[in-house]
């Protein structure tokens, strides 16, 4: 589409005679800001109506016969009008009063006013002091203030009579200065002000009664500007800012000026660039006040990079100073919306950033909100500003959910920025070239990095570079590579030159239908048919079962369960059979570079961490910051019973606690009404929320710190059992003759102990409820929710985090991070983390069809949504041979990778050509509700409430529920997290590293992934519906379209009648069905005659035209109607139904005749429109039926 062009003085405006820009126009439309309407339409031209925004009307020129003299005469007398208007403004302008007489007049009004109480309040607000209202000379008003003294009518806002002034609203006045220090105007801060009417007025004595009145314009024809200086004495002591400042509006200005101790120019609206004379009168002055100073830096306002037309002012302006040899930056404080604090109310620090630092801040913002409207809330950036989380237990500093748009920055060995001059160039991107990683790790943690985040795209290589890293390459002690799965690594050179770190267990399982890239079979916890390897201790069951009662700390070295073990002394020295986890782990970690998952890491207290350097594979998936432990009824009962039994004392302070708990876990079972607080919420998909918990609970009793003391001092589990070696029989006082039978039964009494010690372990307690009460006493960070008949107490655990904090470097390797989140997670600021990348490269090769109306495909599947996918499936697997698949574990089929397991890190689809993801991939909702509360203090609230009512669509639950989240910053966090897997996933075919095979990733769900450009440059983007693919993949009504459309085909091939009857024999559909489908395109009869009409309309060219032209509706309809209606871009459905409605209204054979006289091109289009909602067979019927007209025509 052609770029509309602004109208200039050689360039005016057809419609209103505009040459200041504001109108546009393009070679078929004119774009008038100044005509809206079909009366005040010109002759010569037609009114189409408003621009999509509101701010246009949209004409044509009317191609009649009197067309061009209208117009022309239309442009005549507007010239004349015009010129007038000029002439009147002169002479006006002229009657006004100079600059020295509107500062006498003013102060002499101003002189016999007083400030209100209510004015003074609302300017010490905003941090002006007594003695600084004076000298602003801020007066307040009534409407229509009376005046004690005569003041000069010519003054704008005085009455003719000059004893009241004509403001129609009570407020203050602010008065206007120039730079010689005189009042040449004033505004009005209005007191109420309705939603649209305007806060700050001019003063102005033009009215109805008084036309020609003076207003506030200069003698220029312009606005005035607001030259604001600090009121202290200027000397050495108190230097002038070097600076010169431009604020918005005229208040602000002024307070800016004594705030920052700057000379600060302020505009109405930020408008300076419409008052061009007095902003260069006023920027010289200012720079030869500062010295001849041509630095000017700009105060913008909060939320003013969202705002369109004030980022359009302020490039005005931007652009008269460049070309007036001045340099304009900004000062930034982070103001990305209007919950930040404005110039004038912001006193800190503030950083000063390049203008197009500032521009790209604002293409960033505008594209987060564009794409927050169309979308759940993208990404991401996380928005808002995180609240502060009200406990007192130690967590990670709050920060905004949103990522700051950065600039970019190329590396250049040896001029990576330090950590301050990182933070001073505003944390730029630094993106460095391939081959590069390895220097750019080096050199950054000798520049004092601690965190390190590389966001090289998936498949660039990042595990290769660690595989080639060594510790004499940083001057560390060792280095750790840390996975999921660290035993089966997907890079040759980290299972080769990286140890692995072993774990306890008894006995892994060999699955020889995956290698790694040595050759080994992977190492698992369970498979099929696999052999197992030998155990290195036989007591991991124990451990695991501790584990799963909530016990820390018991892989210490003195766990009471390897302290009772009687192979503890071997285990130590060597290994064995069922032994010798102690020793392995201790030759491990002799080693300079392991490999290991983060849950096996030394503890921070035992190990020496500052001489280690840490590489986080996957970093934003392997760093856990949450614990979970899950109470079911029968850990509520056990609970409250040993409590009452052996500390009754306890019962009743806690009674109120387990009366809420017995309701949630027990109330249906009995029959019993839920409490009132919980009454309409038990139903809901994700049970009862955080929230909902603590206000069922109420408030805490002023005495449960020392509850929670004496809970854990008296319901401390006693492990004392597991260090009582088992009973033995001693073999050295045992004759040789029975030795074997004492070593026998020396076997069976261990064993019967180890027993014992098994059921007495699996006898304790659930530790549940202490945690629940730290949390509910905000003790603790964490996260309370019920669902299920489970109550799940989410707690913060900081071992991931303190190892990274206490390890010499980290580097955190992750293609889809978003820094913010990852700040987070560490506890950090995200100016602390160096954001570093590789080039990205090129994906032309790479089709991504993003198959639609499918839904989310979540957990829950009914089962005609399990028939349409097996029936897609089927669908792509006759297009491709070879396509492989990655879905949820539960729904999976024999070859298919999963969701979260097989979308990261793994390289086994990278051979394939064909990749398709099925379903959208959210994780657990519940589960990232809580840790979003973890991280940020935020509770979300997912739960729906009484009378909202269900979704009907099972598989749309999880992507509804989301939706319901009060937060949009939980929204746009789940968001971030959705895309990046689907990133990561997209990347399994590795694109890159094959660039002459073109490779086609499918991605089947209802989700906006239009992100996926941006993430992936070049890759080519199309949506396709599932029917398309094959047609008992679609919903039920569009298996019924295309049943219908398929037996037109038969019956216009069979040249049968086009009635319902035929096709409903021929589709076993009733009528009525028929006619539901039908009535998209504005009913079955309709839908029949624009077939015909199009069809044959397209074949009579020859019509007879003075037809048409004697009818002047008919030639609108022709000419004007139906091109636009096809240039719109609109939905092909949309403009069937409106050519059906115009067909009706002018007649179908008017209409057929109409569009046999269009324009090729016209015709075209609406062809294309009809067929775009037809199945494949029958828009080639179309195809064929026009190349007969041609061949005739030619003949």
């Amino acid at each position: 589409m052609t770029k509309p062009v602004p109208t200039r003085y050689r360039n005016p405006c057809l419609i209103c005679g505009d040459t200041k820009g504001k109108c546009r126009e393009t070679p078929t439309t004119l774009l008038c800001m100044n005509v809206v309407d079909r009366h005040s339409a010109p002759g010569g031209f037609k009114f189409l109506g408003l621009s999509r925004d509101g701010l246009w009307g949209k004409f044509i020129e009317d191609k009649g016969h009197e067309s061009k003299e209208k117009s022309q005469e239309w442009r005549q007398l507007q010239a004349q009008k015009k010129r007038q208007r000029e002439l009147e403004e002169k002479e006006r302008r002229a009657r006004l009063l100079t600059e020295s007489e509107r500062d006498r007049e003013s102060r002499k009004l101003l002189a016999q006013l007083p400030v209100s109480t209510n004015h003074r309040n609302d300017l010490q607000r905003r941090g002006l002091s007594d003695e600084l209202i004076a000298r602003g000379m801020f007066k307040s008003v009534v409407a229509w203030q009376p005046l004690d003294f005569e003041v000069s009518w010519r003054l704008a806002g005085v009455s003719s009579s000059g004893k009241s002034l004509t403001n129609a609203q009570s407020g203050y006045m602010c008065p206007i200065w120039n730079p010689q220090g005189q009042i040449v105007a004033w505004q009005l801060r209005c007191d109420v002000t309705s939603v649209d009417d305007a806060k700050y007025k001019w003063a102005s004595s033009a009215s109805k009664w008084r036309p020609n009145g003076p207003t506030s314009h200069l003698p220029n024809g312009e606005l005035p500007l607001t030259y604001c200086v600090p009121t202290f004495d200027i000397n050495t002591t108190n230097p002038l800012a070097e600076y010169i400042g431009l604020a918005e509006g005229i208040l602000k200005p002024w307070i800016v000026a004594q705030i920052r101790q700057h000379v600060v120019i302020g505009a109405a609206g930020g408008n300076h660039a419409g008052s061009e004379q007095t902003l260069r009168y006023y920027v010289d002055e200012a720079s030869q006040c500062l010295g001849g100073t041509k630095k000017a830096l700009l105060y913008a306002d909060a939320g003013a990079i969202a705002n369109r037309h004030v980022m359009r002012a302020y490039r005005r302006t931007y652009k008269l100073l460049l070309r007036w040899g001045y340099t304009l930056r900004v000062a930034w404080w982070g103001q990305i919306d209007k919950n930040c604090a404005d110039p004038d109310e912001y006193k800190g620090n503030f950083e000063i950033i390049t203008w197009a630092q500032f521009e790209s801040l604002s293409h960033s913002t505008s594209s987060f909100w564009d794409n927050l409207k169309v979308s759940f809330a993208k990404l991401g950036k996380f928005l808002g500003t995180v609240k502060k989380f009200d406990n007192k237990a130690p967590h990670h500093p709050q920060q905004p959910l949103l990522a700051s748009a950065v600039a970019k920055l190329d590396y250049v060995p040896g001029n990576l920025p330090t950590p301050e001059e990182y933070i001073a160039l505003g944390m730029p991107r630094i993106v460095y070239s391939d081959g590069q990683r390895a220097a750019v790790w080096q050199e950054a943690v000798a520049k004092g990095w601690k965190h390190i985040l590389d966001k090289s795209a998936p498949g660039l290589g990042k595990s290769h570079t660690v595989g080639l890293m060594k510790v004499s390459d940083f001057g560390m002690r060792q280095l750790w590579y840390l996975a999921t799965d660290h035993r089966n690594p997907t890079t040759a050179l980290v299972e080769e030159n990286y140890v692995d770190l072993p774990v306890r267990h008894s006995g892994l399982f060999e699955d020889l239908s995956r290698l790694t890239p040595l050759g080994k079979p992977y190492l698992v916890r369970s498979a099929e048919n696999a052999q197992k390897t030998q155990a290195n201790c036989f007591r991991e069951s124990l451990f695991r079962l501790l584990t799963a009662k909530n016990m820390t700390n018991i892989e210490a070295r003195d766990s009471p369960i390897c302290l009772s073990c009687h192979l503890l002394h071997a285990c130590r020295a060597t290994t064995g059979a069922g032994y010798g986890f102690r020793y392995l782990r201790a030759l491990a970690l002799q080693q300079c570079q392991l490999r290991a998952h983060p849950d096996s890491l030394p503890n921070v207290d035992d190990y020496d961490w500052k001489s280690c350097g840490l590489f986080w594979d996957e970093a934003s998936q392997i760093i856990k910051n949450r614990a979970v432990v899950r109470a079911t009824k029968a850990d509520f009962d056990r609970t409250v019973g040993e409590i009452a039994l052996k500390f009754p004392e306890l019962m009743q302070p806690l009674q109120p606690v387990f009366s809420v708990l017995r309701s949630l876990f027990w109330g249906k079972v009995y029959g019993e009404q839920p409490l009132p607080i919980l009454s309409g919420l038990m139903e809901s998909r994700y049970g009862l929320d955080d929230a909902a918990i603590r206000s069922a609970l109420g408030k805490f009793p002023d005495n449960l710190m020392k509850v929670i003391t004496d809970l854990e001092s008296k319901l401390f589990l006693d492990l004392h059992f597991l260090k009582e070696p088992p009973d033995s029989v001693d073999l050295k006082r045992t004759d040789k003759a029975v030795k074997a039978s004492a070593k026998l039964a020396g076997k069976i009494m261990r064993a019967e102990g180890y027993g014992k010690q098994l059921a007495q372990l699996e006898s304790l307690a659930l530790n549940w409820f202490v945690p629940f009460l730290k949390i509910w006493a905000g003790l603790e960070r964490g996260s309370l929710r019920f669902e299920a008949g489970t109550l799940s107490v989410h707690m913060c655990s900081y071992r991931h985090v303190k190892v990274a904090h206490d390890a010499a470097f980290n580097v955190y390797l992750d293609g889809t991070a978003n820094v913010d989140y990852l700040a987070l997670k560490l506890g950090v600021q995200s100016s602390e983390i160096l954001v570093v990348e590789q080039q990205l490269p090129d994906y032309n090769n790479l089709r991504v069809v993003h198959v639609t109306d499918m839904g989310v495909l979540g957990k829950d599947r009914r089962e005609s949504v399990l028939a349409r996918l097996a029936a897609l499936r089927q669908g792509l697997n006759k297009l491709h041979e070879n396509i492989q698949y990655i879905e949820r574990k539960s729904f999976a089929v024999a070859g298919d990778g999963y969701h979260f397991r097989d979308g990261r890190g793994v390289n086994r689809f990278k051979d394939i050509d064909v990749f398709c993801s099925v379903g959208i991939p959210y994780p657990n909702i519940g589960d990232l509700a809580a840790e979003y509360q973890i991280l940020t203090g935020i509770s979300v609230c997912l739960a729906k409430k009484a009378g909202d009512g269900a979704s009907s669509e099972e598989e749309t639950a999880a992507l509804s529920q989301v939706e319901l989240a009060q937060e949009a910053g939980f929204k746009n966090f789940v968001d971030t997290i959705v895309q990046a897997e689907i990133l990561q996933e997209a990347a399994r075919l590795r694109p890159h590293l094959r660039p002459q095979q073109q490779l086609v990733y499918y991605f089947v769900g209802d989700y906006d992934i239009r992100f996926m450009n941006e993430a992936m440059p070049g890759v080519q983007v199309e949506e396709m519906a599932a029917v398309t693919i094959a047609p008992q993949a679609g919903t039920q009504k569009q298996r019924t379209l295309w049943t219908i459309t398929h037996a037109v085909d038969q019956v216009l091939k069979l040249r049968e009648k086009l009635t319902q009857d035929a096709i409903a024999k021929l589709s076993d559909v009733s009528q009525g069905r028929i006619s539901q489908i039908a009535k998209d395109f504005g009913g079955w009869q309709s839908f029949k005659k624009l077939l015909v009409s199009l069809v044959e309309g397209f074949a009579s060219r020859t019509t007879d035209v003075k037809h048409v032209e004697s009818n002047d509706d008919m030639m609108w309809l022709q000419n004007v109607y139906l091109p636009l209606l096809v240039t719109e871009d609109t939905d092909s459905l949309e403009v069937v139904t409106e050519v059906v409605k115009v067909a009706q209204v002018f007649g179908w054979q008017s209409f057929q005749v109409c569009y046999g006289n269009s324009l090729p091109a016209v015709q075209a289009q609406l062809l294309f429109h009809l067929l775009a909602v037809l199945p494949e067979k029958v828009r080639d019927w179309f195809v064929d039926i026009v190349e007969e007209v041609f061949i005739e025509d030619s003949s």
